[in-house]
């Protein structure tokens, strides 16, 4: 069976302080909704009353909030060829349990993108700088803990496991938070060399750039394994180039 057609690059950034996270927009939504239903069974002037009230709480809780603090959040690509940049809403996620089951993909695709012009808070910050030593720190803590183990083929081959599963599982809980298949408003694309990567709106009209369907996303589409295994020697390739 073909794999569920979904963006494949992720990278971690700070969530802007008036930025709202997909799963913000999802609460709001079922939460609008919620108001909606219960609209119905009230006069327009209790609506209105109840607006007014709501409208007068919200003033005097922005002014009382102290500025936000800095939270991790995972952000999709477009996965253009010439011009990787962040797609749609950033993803919440809990950062111990991102150190926990991510640090070694996440050290990795960031180390890639220092070298990249994306424009990421994370990137071109002190504290971003020091939020990313700690991810490559907790990646090379696991990393020693291998090679007590390990001859060095075993350690590389161990850790290129390491990253692959890591990159499922940060790709499955995204695709989870994600449950109306938004795709962070990214679309299949097949490109004129014969690839097939997720485009935004401004990048799948450029020329020669075809829309993917649904029906032929089946053909090109290939298995779970494969896909992360093509990811992730991409990310060794582009890793090794990065270091010298």
């Amino acid at each position: 069976m073909a794999a569920r057609g979904y963006p494949r690059l992720f990278a971690c950034d700070f969530l802007g302080e008036k930025e709202k996270s997909a799963q913000e927009l999802i609460r709001a939504e079922f939460a609008q909704e919620k108001n909606n239903q219960r609209a119905q069974t009230e006069t327009k002037e209790e609506n209105e009353r109840t607006a007014e009230d709501e409208t007068t709480d919200d003033d005097q809780n922005k002014e009382d909030q102290p500025p936000k603090a800095k939270y991790l959040c995972i952000r999709v690509l477009c996965e253009h060829e010439e011009n990787w940049h962040p797609a749609g809403s950033p993803f919440e996620i809990d950062e111990s349990v991102l150190l926990q089951n991510n640090a070694s993909y996440l050290s990795r695709i960031m180390t890639v993108l220092k070298h990249s012009d994306l424009n990421l808070e994370v990137l071109n910050t002190t504290e971003g700088e020091a939020k990313l030593q700690h991810i490559n720190e907790v990646n090379y803590y696991a990393m020693c803990s291998f090679s007590q183990c390990f001859s060095f083929i075993q350690i590389a081959q161990t850790m290129n496991i390491e990253v692959k599963t890591a990159y499922a599982a940060l790709r499955r809980y995204i695709m989870d938070c994600d449950p109306e298949d938004k795709y962070s408003g990214l679309t299949q694309c097949l490109m004129p060399s014969g690839k097939i990567l997720w485009l935004c709106d401004e990048h799948r009209q450029q020329s020669r750039v075809v829309p993917v369907t649904q029906s032929m996303s089946g053909g090109y589409t290939r298995g779970q394994t494969e896909e992360k295994s093509e990811i992730v020697k991409a990310l060794a390739k582009l890793y090794e180039r990065s270091k010298t």
